[in-house]
């Protein structure tokens, strides 16, 4: 069974070995930011020297690491938003008029599928059947003649995911034009 994978930002077991010139060196494996794990060691006097100078080398890894660590995968995905609409004010590279339709965006589509999920749980499947949701409700807005998808998702696709029999209706005569 190969060995478990260290949590990024933290370091596995420390070594020593004493080096031909009598110094000692002290060496571990540290899981940076990038997820890369990589190999940090420095070298003391003494092991127990050897060893805190190891620490110390560690800790100011942590100068790389990004700024905002307040999220982790267990952070819900509102928190991301907050998260990344803060983000947005802060770098001031849009026009207002845009982040407020980010925003929107998000609240209004993105977020009523996401926000009580835990980061780790959002994966490349659900997102992937989360945009052709997304797909298939701009197409019903769009033979609705509807201009704002709200529209579509508040009225006609109630919360168990099944067409209201209304639409249903209203899409067989929409799809029986295009086949005359």
């Amino acid at each position: 069974m190969p060995r478990q994978r260290l949590t990024i930002g933290t370091f596995g077991d420390i070594t020593t070995r004493k080096l031909p010139s009598g110094r000692y060196a002290a060496r571990t494996r540290y899981r940076d930011w990038d997820g890369h794990a990589r190999l940090v060691q420095a070298s003391g006097a003494t092991a127990k020297a050897a060893e805190r100078a190891l620490k110390a080398k560690i800790a100011d890894r942590d100068l790389f690491q990004p700024g905002d660590t307040s999220l982790s995968p267990d952070s819900l995905f509102r928190d991301l938003v907050t998260y990344w609409l803060e983000d947005i004010d802060l770098e001031d590279r849009i026009s207002r008029t845009t982040r407020n339709l980010y925003e929107r965006t998000m609240r209004t589509l993105v977020s009523p599928a996401f926000d009580h999920l835990a980061l780790r749980e959002i994966g490349v499947a659900r997102c992937d059947k989360f945009i052709k949701q997304l797909a298939s409700i701009e197409l019903a807005a769009e033979l609705l003649a509807h201009t704002d998808t709200r529209v579509t998702i508040m009225h006609y696709i109630q919360r168990s995911e099944l067409v209201n029999p209304a639409t249903a209706a209203l899409l067989d005569r929409a799809f029986a034009k295009d086949k005359h």
